[in-house]
């Protein structure tokens, strides 16, 4: 089992941590609880992941709509749009969200067609095709998010 971790800060390290729960893992016969494995976060400190409740889909999408707007108006960011990635639990929401999104007005495309090239679109996928990308944004959906 890997204990070091290269690519997230402390913070972003101890709340993916919290968010696993109890859950048993077997990594190759070693079993353990996930919120019991120990890791090390080798790059230097960063902002504390901030956990937002939004009362229905309605409210993530426009929260993450407005935040995103924000982010690119910051100057000071040097962000694009592609910076940003929003993850869900499975195909199905990821194309909600998408819809969802250009709704709200926010360019948004699946990780399915990234070319891997800064661009002016959001990239949304599920939590399972942004394994080993890196973003300067992240949100996740609730898994109780649905759509419209």
């Amino acid at each position: 089992m890997l204990r070091v971790n290269y690519r997230n800060t402390q913070e972003i390290l101890t709340a993916a941590m919290a968010c696993a729960g109890s859950e048993q893992v077997d990594d190759l016969g070693d079993k353990f609880l996930q919120g019991d494995a120990e890791a090390d976060a080798q790059r230097g400190e960063g902002f504390k992941p901030q956990l937002v409740r939004a009362g229905d889909c309605d409210a993530q999408i426009g929260y993450i709509a407005a935040r995103v707007r924000e982010f690119l108006r910051t100057e000071t960011l040097n962000m694009k749009p592609s910076d940003i990635g929003v993850f869900a639990a499975n195909n199905k929401l990821v194309n909600q969200a998408i819809v969802d999104l250009l709704r709200e007005g926010v360019q948004a495309e699946s990780l399915e067609n990234n070319s891997g090239r800064r661009n002016e679109c959001l990239q949304v996928g599920t939590f399972h095709r942004a394994k080993g990308l890196e973003f300067k944004v992240v949100f996740l959906l609730d898994r109780s998010f649905q759509g419209n």
